[in-house]
């Protein structure tokens, strides 16, 4: 369980860093969102992954098998959440960039 509460204080201190740079003028708020949504996404798919080899590891059954793999679904689903966040925000820039172009 110990990724998974990595993977909550990583993103939790990966805004403040991108929230701090965003107010130094070096990124846009798209771009600290954008940064935020794929880093997380990733995260959360690392963090599945080492669940799902603590199951195996830990293949003798029980409830704590099922906290594993119910831990690593959890962390597919907000990777899931985190890429389609992403998918939206590009989709909205291309939007945007094209309004101001015209």
């Amino acid at each position: 369980q110990h990724c998974v509460l990595a993977l909550c204080v990583t993103c939790w201190l990966l805004p403040l860093i991108l929230m701090v740079l965003a107010g130094a003028g070096k990124f846009s708020n798209e771009t600290v969102n954008l940064v935020y949504g794929v880093l997380a996404a990733v995260a959360s798919v690392a963090a599945a992954v080492i669940q799902c080899w603590n199951a195996n590891r830990h293949s003798y059954g029980g409830w704590v098998y099922e906290r594993h793999i119910i831990s690593a679904v959890f962390a597919v689903l907000a990777a899931v959440v985190y890429c389609a966040d992403a998918l939206l925000l590009l989709k909205l820039c291309r939007c945007v960039c094209v309004v101001k172009a015209v």
